[in-house]
């Protein structure tokens, strides 16, 4: 009877959600994303054999002060915990439904007694949700509130921001990655690279500003288009996301973008939607964000255009190679805009380049010098500037940029060196061993971009070290390749440097697959001499020569304590998470700060400045007095026979000669997974080996580490 309701909305022929009346299975609790008529949440709750529902319009706060309403709803089946899918149009709620959150909760009140006066006091353990919650009826109807309790959980809320002219820190760009080749899957669809300037138009109750992706504002450069927009979205709300381009002979023209060809067409070509009405569209996968878009769109002026998907991506580069074009950009149908899956394949080889200096002939610039961002400017070569009037203009935009000393570390016959603070865009053939670009093409000057932004954007180059056999494969199940372990070091190497700079490091080379891997402790052409990590680009070219794991040789006038937790085989995480706090306390209680980090393997890594005190002595001392105080837990004795349902606490990492895989490092190990530095509160989410590639890094996980060393 409780599912009366549910099942008399519904006609189950046509749709897929359960019917209902299997035994419930627990104290379940889900939250399903719901893009109905107006998209809402659905936080569910299992009691008394059924799922107590409420539609909740906003996504949940864990900001106290932020009350959600939360309509109650009819009750559903247990098993809609588990829908997900299409409810087709014109039954009841039709829509998507995709599962946000689920978990398990616990009450902590009688609900049936809670749903009498309206209050229901529960705490969540979900990958989302957690800590304590409340939901209180209000007085009209099914209205209640969805309100987070106050705990270690709570927080200021974050997503309570609009989209607004001056908030565009809101909004992160999307960027494509350079590919050499078109990628294949049934999700893949492609579109025009164009050739002009990234723009986001911010349209709040139907008022348009237009900026690049720097932040410039170039509304009043563009009033054609704010005008267009403004009559396209009257009293509308929405952040667009396109490209600004001029058209001659029905073609995009970069130079005349900039004055140099007169009587040009002035488009804006939309290819996202970012927010519309208040809503955050970029969680939406990107078919449902083109839905939306040719929607808001429809009927607008010629000067607004919505970029075209094509589902044959090799049909479609034939045709922009043909006609001259800049090349194509793949996307996946089913991501969302946060999730890096775009890729631009180019049919000429063509970037950006930050100019830091220019040569001059007789009276005029000839030739500019570029260089590249690659953890620091790094010298790609010179670039012939053309005509009389471009040469002009290059010396009026860049004389007022003069630098007092050269801007790179290169010598260059003539040169007059700039501030980094203009980019410009060139064509070129190809890209040498030696990372310097051939037979270069001066294309124009960038103002829609931050200069020192720019990189090396070669598809077989990390940081303007070229990857050699990038598509080799370094782990299977899953496959990862070399260029995809570059691409990892590349993620983390600013946050990775500082724990290897200035200390001797091993490394772990794997030229065939981690099967087949070797220790190299010793600098190229030495016996004795250690190598050291001088720049994050040293940690790429060692990559490129097939590293995967980086150590940290312990001992000797190195400043810092490891405790390597060594757990029994079989050993549950939650022991092992015991025995890290453990030691985490009996640290404490000297007065010493710690940090501590996944192993990549069985156990955890506990790191603590060594503040002038012996290593090796001071470690053992720690792990005797753990194994004194909890002699059915821990042992200091690393003899197999002595680990029995024990952790070993490996006190002799701390010998010279010994080393310990440094923070962020990778493993060799089936899973790649990563060493990866987490704050202790994160301890309970990060099993010893949890952590991989694609895992997201907590921020300042080891905030105050160099404070202490």
């Amino acid at each position: 009877m409780k599912l009366k309701e549910y099942r008399i909305k519904r006609d189950f022929s046509k749709t897929a959600e359960p019917y209902g009346g299997k035994n419930a299975y627990g104290k379940i609790f889900c939250v399903q994303f719901h893009e109905a008529r107006r998209d809402h949440y659905d936080l569910r709750l299992e009691h008394g054999g059924v799922l107590l529902s409420w539609a909740v319009p906003k996504q949940p706060s864990f900001d106290p002060k932020q009350k959600r309403l939360a309509v109650k709803v009819e009750d559903h089946p247990v098993e809609y915990a588990d829908f997900e899918g299409k409810i087709p149009k014109g039954e009841y709620g039709g829509g998507k439904v995709t599962i946000w959150d689920k978990g398990v909760y616990v009450p902590k009140n009688d609900f049936d007694d809670g749903l009498k006066k309206g209050s229901l006091k529960f705490s969540l353990f979900g990958s989302k949700l957690k800590g304590d919650w409340a939901l209180v009826k209000l007085k009209d109807g099914d209205n209640w509130l969805l309100v987070k309790e106050h705990d270690e959980f709570a927080e200021r809320d974050s997503d309570e921001r609009k989209p607004a002219a001056d908030e565009l820190d809101f909004f992160e760009l999307k960027q494509p990655t350079a590919a050499k080749e078109l990628p294949i899957g049934e999700d893949w669809v492609f579109e025009i690279k164009y050739d002009g300037y990234r723009v986001v138009a911010i349209v709040t109750d139907g008022k348009t500003r237009l900026f690049t992706r720097n932040r410039v504002d170039v509304t009043k450069r563009f009033e054609g288009i704010r005008k267009a927009l403004d009559m396209t979205l009257a009293r509308r709300s929405a952040v667009l996301d396109g490209e600004i381009i001029a058209l001659t002979d029905g073609k995009p023209n970069f130079g005349a973008l900039q004055g140099e060809v007169k009587n040009a067409e002035i488009n804006y070509v939309v290819f996202d939607l970012l927010s519309l009405d208040g809503t955050d569209m970029r969680k939406h996968d990107l078919s449902t964000r083109k839905r939306f878009l040719g929607e808001l769109l429809e009927g607008a002026p010629k000067e607004i255009g919505q970029s075209a998907l094509f589902d044959d991506g090799r049909q479609l580069f034939r045709a922009v190679k043909k006609l001259g074009l800049e090349g194509v950009v793949c996307k996946k149908s089913t991501a969302t805009y946060f999730e890096k899956d775009w890729l631009k394949v180019k049919c000429k080889a063509r970037q950006e380049f930050i100019v830091c200096g220019f040569v001059s002939g007789e009276k005029e610039v000839s030739s500019l010098i570029l260089g590249v961002n690659d953890g620091g400017l790094r010298y790609v070569g010179k670039v012939a500037v053309g005509g009389t009037k471009t040469a002009n203009m290059l010396k009026s935009v860049l004389s007022p940029l003069a630098a007092s000393k050269p801007t790179l570390a290169t010598n260059v016959k003539g040169a007059h060196w700039v501030k980094p603070e203009i980019a410009a865009e060139v064509e070129f053939a190809e890209w040498t061993v030696s990372g310097k670009i051939r037979q270069g093409v001066f294309k124009g000057i960038r103002t829609d971009k931050d200069a020192l932004s720019v990189k090396n954007e070669d598809p077989d180059s990390v940081m303007g070290i070229t990857i050699t056999h990038p598509q080799r494969l370094v782990f299977t199940a899953p496959d990862i390749s070399k260029m995809q372990v570059a691409k990892y070091y590349e993620r983390v190497c600013s946050l990775m440097f500082p724990y290897l700079k200035g200390r001797p490091v091993s490394i772990f080379r794997c030229n065939d697959g981690i099967e087949n891997g070797f220790f190299k402790r010793h600098a190229d052409g030495s016996k004795t001499e250690p190598i050291y990590i001088g720049t994050e680009r040293d940690i790429i070219r060692h990559v490129q020569l097939g590293a995967v794991e980086f150590h940290l040789q312990c001992g000797g006038r190195i400043n810092f304590i490891v405790f390597d937790l060594d757990p029994d085989e079989n050993m549950s995480a939650d022991k092992v998470r015991k025995g890290a706090l453990d030691v985490r306390s009996i640290l404490s209680s000297f007065g010493l700060r710690s940090f501590v980090k996944t192993s990549g393997g069985k156990g955890y890594h506990i790191f603590v400045p060594s503040d002038g005190v012996d290593p090796r002595e001071f470690s053992r001392s720690v792990a005797r007095l753990a194994e004194a105080k909890y002699p059915f837990l821990y042992t200091s004795n690393m003899k197999k026979s002595c680990r029995k349902g024990k952790i070993f606490i490996d006190w002799q990492r701390n010998g010279n000669g010994a080393t310990v895989v440094a923070p962020y490092s990778l493993r060799a190990r089936k899973g790649a997974p990563v060493s990866l530095p987490i704050p202790w509160s994160k301890l309970d989410e990060f099993t010893p080996n949890g952590a991989n590639t694609e895992t997201p890094v907590p921020k300042d996980a080891w905030r105050g580490f160099f404070d202490c060393n």
